[in-house]
């Protein structure tokens, strides 16, 4: 992102290049565009075969060279750190309900001496078994960083987005507003979709265990709505505030802002676990092939039809907010924003109490 950071052109870098104030102004000299991407990885490989085929540069051998070797030898080095730490963490990431540590494998105890650590009772255990596994899965934390890239490169254009600072761009600001909606409405139904929807059938084989417990499965859809929403809000929201923040919006328009992201995050992690109990899998399908099933493609179309509606009421209350628009406009358009919401779970939530009954009584 620090590297990324300079290539994303702002208003004055847009100036510079091309000229929009002169009728008879040209494009920039290419040295410009050049110079914002001195600090990727790949420039120095990049200048020194532009080198080598003008015959331009001061020894662009030995560029070319360097630029090179070095991943090579990141390559090795990350061969012997990898391996060292995969041989340290193999048969703890491969432990689980089915599979065993062999014999003569015994660790040491470490860590906190019980469990659950941050949360308490039975359904917490549950909560942070989860928790664990997650951070265990080589693959899960993959998806992660990908959704943590993609999440912090659309928050580095969004804050590189000129900010209107005159009179009369109220329209401008909350049509950002939506588009920041929208897209962490996006990047929620992604993440509900992919963790949060088959919460349930990744139990697998092993759901009869819950089934039989006494531990209410109502108490524990309700304990994750709870930690996933928040989640969401803290994880995906907070980024979108920021970009608020950085837009000048009053203190009232930041709040509703808020209170928005926060109802849109319960109501998309609400509909995927609710639809999640309802379309249960239980043969031990991958989550990208649950995502895909008939319970997958409902739970996207009500989350993404949602989020298009939330990211157009957003926009009229911003609007409503920084025109001035009475107190009594505004509370209607929240009220709509909350109505919307409680409309869309109602269904999921009815079936997924009728489905979650039936699973409990055997």
């Amino acid at each position: 992102l620090l590297v990324g950071r300079s290539v994303v052109p702002t208003r004055a870098d847009f100036n510079t290049m091309f000229e929009p104030g002169l009728l008879n102004g040209t494009t920039v000299a290419l040295h410009f565009v050049e110079d914002k991407f001195a600090r990727w990885p790949s420039h120095a490989f990049a200048a020194s075969v532009f080198g080598l085929a003008t015959g331009q540069g001061s020894h662009p051998q030995g560029a070319l060279l360097v630029s090179l070797a070095l991943p090579v030898l990141a390559a090795v080095g990350s061969y012997w750190a990898g391996g060292a730490l995969f041989r340290r963490v193999i048969w703890r990431a491969s432990e689980g309900l089915l599979l065993a540590r062999p014999e003569g494998r015994a660790l040491p105890p470490r860590g906190w001496p019980a469990f659950p650590v941050a949360l308490r009772g039975p359904v917490g255990a549950l909560l942070e078994k989860e928790l664990v596994s997650v951070l265990r899965s080589p693959q899960e934390l993959g998806r992660g960083a990908f959704f943590a890239f993609l999440l912090g490169l659309f928050t580095l254009l969004f804050l590189r987005v000129p900010v209107p600072g005159e009179a009369g761009t109220e329209d401008v600001t909350a049509r950002l507003i939506a588009f920041s909606v929208l897209a962490t409405g996006y990047f929620l139904t992604t993440v509900a979709l992919r963790f949060v929807f088959p919460a349930l059938s990744l139990e697998g084989g092993a759901a009869w265990i819950l089934f039989t417990s006494p531990i209410r499965l109502r108490a524990v859809f309700w304990a994750r709505l709870a930690v996933y929403s928040a989640v969401g809000f803290v994880g995906l929201g907070t980024l979108a505030l920021a970009g608020g923040l950085r837009l000048g919006l009053p203190p009232i328009g930041f709040a509703l802002f808020a209170a928005e992201l926060a109802l849109m995050s319960l109501t998309i992690m609400t509909i995927a676990l609710a639809l999640g109990v309802c379309w249960p899998d239980f043969r031990g399908r991958s989550a990208e092939a649950l995502a895909t099933s008939a319970g997958g493609l409902l739970t996207t179309a009500l989350c993404l039809g949602y989020v298009a509606v939330s990211g157009w009421l957003g926009y009229r209350l911003i609007l409503a907010v920084l025109t001035g628009a009475p107190a009594e406009r505004v509370g209607v358009i929240a009220l709509a924003a909350l109505a919307v919401s409680m409309a869309v779970v109602a269904g999921p939530l009815a079936l997924a109490r009728r489905r979650g009954g039936r699973f409990e009584d055997g």
